[in-house]
């Protein structure tokens, strides 16, 4: 199937609709005027037809008993109205005829009448049938005579008739095709409004696609969506240019890791071959030792793998937090004792919930290893946990190093390491926060931290309702 522009389709079908409504529109306004102007010349004959039998009864001489025809004024009528006059008295004796010469365009109106005659078959009027009306005259309620009024066509329309009926089909098809060229315009003006951004964003989309994360949309336009577009099409941009340079440092320091432990391993089993060293106690204790950072090494590796998993599997069980949390405190703090640091708990009792115990204390091991990592000697953190009507409230307090303001709002993001002078020292990947992140979120929980550069960090976790039993 061939694919078509967005803009030949928007302009297809706004043609459609607008040329589809017009006709329709059309249709039903030409059978309207056709209904009232076929209802005007209907009430019109009738007004003439009862003028003239008006002026016939009226010439009636009663003490006489005969009719006085004023043909000069039934001729008038006869000529005006192109009609064909017959009146006859009560015996059937014809008193006045016109004759059929006004009906064929004869008379002082002969050119008018060829023109009515012409009119009358351009707008669909029948002029082959002729049409006779014979109405009874009347005097005092007793009749007097007879009178027939013949016309052609239907409704016997005028040259004026004619001609405002000419007029108004006009003025609908000049009205039909400006507003089809009207709403032409507009629709090529609105296509563009909508496709020229569209097409601007697609080329932005395939340059990212071709791995250019540097480009950013400048589309300006005043459609909400298109403009939303935009914005979102710069933060994914964003986003991938970040995790890009994210990836290449991590690439680069794992490089830089693996390489450490790997030459001074070389280097003993080296010596070891050539008898420069002999294997003695503390030589193979220190390969032990780079063995060991290896190990670490392939450790980060799988955090990262288990990161790409599309979700966290949660055991869950009820177990008491509180004495989970106490537990973890008490293996922390021979670690935090070759620091100088102190680890102050301030856990509340009997906090009986129903999670993955694994995970939540995953959670605590490296939200405390994050405090001791960034914590200066003689430094205090402190684990808080305590219930706030339907919620598990957790939080981790240092007086460490802090976190820059800028840095705030990436740090939950995988490989983001915002204290890069420290990251060899503290052996961090970038994606502790990351995990905890997820693991929370997994259990229906939220995660926020709030920092000072120099001061401190405070990470606060809450589990809402419906996780604690109560």
């Amino acid at each position: 199937m061939k694919n078509i522009s967005l803009l030949k389709k928007l302009l297809l079908s706004f043609f459609i609709v607008i040329v589809g409504s017009y006709i329709i529109t059309s249709i039903m306004a030409n059978k309207m005027i056709d209904k009232s102007f076929n209802s005007y010349l209907e009430n019109q004959l009738k007004e003439k037809s009862d003028n003239i039998i008006k002026l016939v009864e009226k010439s009636y001489d009663e003490s006489k008993g005969i009719i006085n025809i004023d043909k000069e004024s039934l001729n008038r009528y006869a000529e005006d109205g192109s009609f064909d006059i017959v009146v006859k008295d009560i015996k059937g004796n014809t008193l006045y005829s016109s004759g059929n010469g006004y009906l064929m365009g004869k008379g002082t109106m002969g050119n008018m009448m060829k023109k009515h005659s012409q009119m009358m078959k351009m707008y669909n009027f029948n002029t082959s049938d002729y049409v006779e009306e014979e109405h009874q005259l009347y005097k005092n309620n007793a009749a007097i005579g007879t009178i027939s009024i013949g016309y052609l066509g239907n409704y016997n329309p005028t040259v004026q008739d004619m001609e405002f009926r000419g007029n108004l089909n006009s003025v609908l098809l000049y009205s039909v095709i400006l507003a089809i060229l009207f709403g032409l315009i507009m629709s090529l003006i609105l296509s563009k409004q909508i496709t020229t951004p569209l097409v601007q964003i697609n080329k932005i989309a395939n340059e990212m696609k071709r791995g250019n994360f540097n480009i950013r949309s400048k589309v300006q336009t005043s459609t909400l969506e298109l403009n939303e577009l935009s914005q979102s099409m710069n933060y994914l941009a964003e986003g991938l240019q970040m995790q890009e340079a994210l990836r290449k440092r991590l690439t680069s320091d794992m490089a830089h890791e693996l390489r450490t432990p790997l030459t001074t391993l070389l280097n003993y089993v080296e010596g070891f071959i050539d008898g420069v060293w002999q294997p003695t106690g503390e030589k193979l204790n220190s390969c032990h030792e780079e063995i060991l950072r290896l190990t670490k090494l392939v450790e980060r590796l799988q955090d990262i793998a288990k990161l790409e998993q599309a979700n966290l599997v949660l055991n869950k069980s009820s177990f008491n937090l509180s004495i989970e949390l106490k537990k973890v405190v008490e293996v922390y703090k021979p670690f935090y004792s070759k620091k100088k640091l102190t680890l102050i708990e301030n856990i509340h009792d009997d906090l009986e919930v129903f999670m993955d115990k694994d995970k939540i204390k995953q959670i605590i091991y490296n939200l405390l290893s994050n405090a001791f990592n960034y914590s200066n000697e003689k430094g205090e953190v402190v684990l808080t946990a305590y219930k706030k009507e339907d919620n598990i409230v957790i939080s981790v307090q240092d007086k460490g190093i802090g976190i820059a303001k800028k840095d705030l709002s990436h740090i939950f993001e995988r490989f983001y390491r915002a204290d890069k002078s420290r990251t060899r020292e503290t052996g961090g990947t970038g994606i502790g926060l990351t995990i905890v992140k997820s693991m929370v979120e997994a259990h229906g929980g939220t995660i926020k931290v709030e920092s000072k550069l120099g001061e401190g960090s405070i990470f606060t976790i809450v589990l809402p309702v419906g996780l604690t039993i109560k």
